[in-house]
């Protein structure tokens, strides 16, 4: 119960960080546009901007971000050794981003042939 109320947590901070420095900033939204992360879901995924808006695209992406990095967290609290938390959060962080922008994609996929 303890590492759920945790997970909840590190998931609203996070999320919070993102809204405040991505989603409200419209004017930084050009800028964002064109990073790499975007243009992964733009070139792999076909995203077209027309079908999904750009601010529930970004919304969705802080909630992915928020949701991988508070899962590596609460994973890496297990473990008692610095070396250890490194190298296990790293490889979390990796398989996480692969599943979950996988799972992004094929969402963004649906609605662009949904639409």
């Amino acid at each position: 119960m303890e590492k759920l109320i945790s997970f909840i947590i590190y998931f609203i901070l996070i999320y919070l960080f993102y809204f405040f420095t991505v989603i409200i900033q419209k004017k930084k939204y050009d800028k964002y546009k064109k990073s790499k992360q975007v243009m992964y879901f733009v070139n792999k995924y076909n995203l077209d901007f027309d079908k999904i808006p750009f601010n529930k695209f970004i919304n969705i992406l802080s909630i992915v971000n928020s949701f991988i990095m508070s899962i590596t967290i609460i994973l890496v609290q297990f473990l008692p050794n610095l070396i250890l938390k490194l190298i296990f959060a790293l490889i979390t962080l990796i398989l996480l981003i692969l599943i979950c922008y996988r799972l992004l994609g094929i969402y963004i996929e649906r609605r662009n042939k949904n639409v």
